[in-house]
Order: structure tokens, then C-alpha cells, then sequence
């Protein structure tokens, strides 16, 4: 890979299905998730994006400049031994269903489930690299302000590219899977201004991360709890409160629309937006968020 690829300028890019080329050239069997895998770890710092439907690696440049030609010319021949390799699995997975043929009733019966948890996998699977942050655009975590602590780690506020973001630092036992299913749900989410926003994750070394949008009660990062605690108790105060609670149900209702559950609602959960004339609620944290999946089950659930 380093032979035919190096790190390039912030425009430079090179279109996905051609580093993948490069993958299969070596070795047909690797998957998608495989070949963006090793990808990320050669060269940490690209970005995914997509144009007119096609995905390209931003950051990343061909040694050669007559290389992407040459995988073009040679795209065919990957295609057919990809073909190859698909045909020989197929034959070997209708020869073990002829063996372990009087076990097809209870096999019908599991396969539905294990089917709809693997196109969720591989679904949400190709969504995550596009997502990786650029460490370098990142302001320092020891420069960063402390926000608060939980179970999970802590959160800081620092700048991403200059802009002000919510620095989310996983301990030491958070596996990869685990941030990249909080990113995940995320990304199931249409944006709506009562969640947080998703700006990108960092889980090619320790401390795992997770970026998000800052949000800011006049000037200072705070939750729903500290802020019903310093409020006094008055009439124009509980039409605040009120109005808060209001925007909690709007962004429940949203993230149920799309067969979310947060699965971990508290005060401090939720941050408070704005300034003393208009507050905004904000649902955060969907670590231990996850879709709701009923067969059979038509329109809303509440």
C-alpha cells in the first residue's frame, strides 16, 4: 500500500473502490470493513467523504500518477476472481445446508434475528470512517476545560478546526464497538435541535474519542440539573422549566420516530442551550442508546 499511495494535501483524494483494487489485488477475500480498516491504520489522518454517490479518501494521493489507470485496466480481472472466490463460497454453503438439512426448521426459525442484527452491522459499518477526526486539527486534551465525570470518563471542551466542541474521553475498558455504537446511533438520528450533533470519533489509539457540537448557557457549559438547581422559584422561572420540558419530549418524540430509545434519561444527560431569554434542551449521551426492532409492529411506539 505505502508503495502505491502517500500521504497528500487536503484536496488531494483518491476514490475508495480503487484502494480497495489495491486490497483485493493482494488478497480477494478481504471484506469492506477489512480494507477501511487498514486503511485508517496506513494513513490516520484521511477523511471519507462522498460526491455525486461517489466515495473518495481525502488526504491521500497516488505515488504514481498513472496508478489509478492501471487499477482501471486491471478493475476486470479483480472482478472476476472476486466472482470466483463468491461462487466457491456459495458452493461450500449450499453443500453444508445438504448436510445439516434436518435442522432446517430450527435454523429458519434463529435466522431472521441473526439476519436483521448483521445488516444493521454492515450497514452502519461504512458510515464510521467518514467520521474519524483529524487529531491534528484538535486542540490539546491537557489545554482542554474539564465539563464533568461519569462511568464512561469525561468530557471536556476544547476547538476542533478553530470551532468550539464537547470532547467526550472514553476510559481505558471502552472497547471500539462500544463508541462506534453511540457514533452509530447518532448517525440514525436526522438532526433536530434537541439532540446533540454528531462531529466525528477517534478510536485509532488510547484515550478513545467522541466530538460533538458544544453547547453553551450563556457562555458556560452546564446540564439540566445544575441549571433547575440555581433557578429560583418564580412564575417566569417555571414557564422556563416548562418550556424545557416541552423541548425533552420534542427530542424523545423525534428519536422514537426512528425506532431509538435512549435507555439512560437523566438531568445530566441533557444540557441547556442559549441565553437568559430563550433556553434550548439538548439530549447527549446515547451510549447505552439502541433500535428498537418489533416485527410486526406498525406506526409509533411510545
Amino acid at each position: 500500500l505505502y508503495k502505491r499511495c502517500k500521504e497528500g494535501g487536503e484536496s488531494d483524494r483518491v476514490k475508495v473502490s480503487e484502494v480497495r483494487d489495491i486490497f483485493h489485488s493482494f488478497d480477494d477475500s478481504l471484506s469492506m470493513q477489512e480494507c477501511g480498516y487498514i486503511i485508517r491504520q496506513a494513513f490516520p489522518g484521511l477523511q471519507r467523504r462522498r460526491i455525486h454517490s461517489v466515495w473518495y479518501y481525502y488526504g491521500l494521493s497516488f505515488r504514481d500518477s498513472n496508478a489509478s489507470r492501471h487499477i482501471m485496466n486491471n478493475s476486470s480481472k479483480t472482478k472476476e476472481s472476486l466472482d470466483k472466490v463468491e461462487s466457491r463460497r456459495l458452493a461450500l454453503q449450499g453443500e453444508k445446508r445438504k448436510i445439516i438439512a434436518p435442522n432446517t426448521q430450527v435454523q429458519d426459525r434463529e435466522r431472521p434475528e441473526v439476519d436483521e442484527k448483521n445488516k444493521l452491522k454492515n450497514g452502519l459499518a461504512y458510515k464510521i470512517p467518514s467520521f474519524n477526526i483529524d487529531m491534528r486539527a484538535l486542540s490539546p486534551l491537557h489545554e482542554c476545560t474539564l465539563i464533568g465525570e461519569g462511568t464512561f470518563g469525561k468530557c471536556l471542551s476544547g476547538k476542533y478546526q478553530n470551532l468550539p466542541v464537547a470532547v467526550k474521553v472514553f476510559k481505558g475498558n471502552q472497547s471500539v464497538k462500544s463508541i462506534h455504537h453511540e457514533a452509530s446511533i447518532l448517525l440514525q438520528v436526522p438532526g433536530h435541535p434537541n439532540i446533540a450533533m454528531l462531529l466525528g470519533v477517534q478510536t485509532v489509539q488510547y484515550p478513545f474519542l467522541l466530538l460533538s457540537r458544544l453547547c453553551l448557557s450563556d457562555g458556560i457549559p452546564i446540564t439540566y440539573s445544575k441549571y433547575l438547581h440555581h433557578l429560583e422559584r418564580t412564575a417566569a422561572h417555571l414557564k422556563i422549566c416548562l418550556h424545557l420540558m416541552y423541548e425533552i419530549a420534542e427530542g424523545l418524540n423525534h428519536i422514537h420516530c426512528h425506532s431509538i430509545l435512549h435507555n439512560d434519561l437523566k438531568g445530566n444527560n441533557i444540557v441547556v442551550e442559549g441565553s437568559k431569554e430563550v433556553q434550548h434542551a439538548i439530549l447527549i449521551d446515547f451510549g447505552k442508546a439502541g433500535m428498537l426492532q418489533i416485527k410486526g409492529v406498525r406506526g409509533i411506539l411510545f
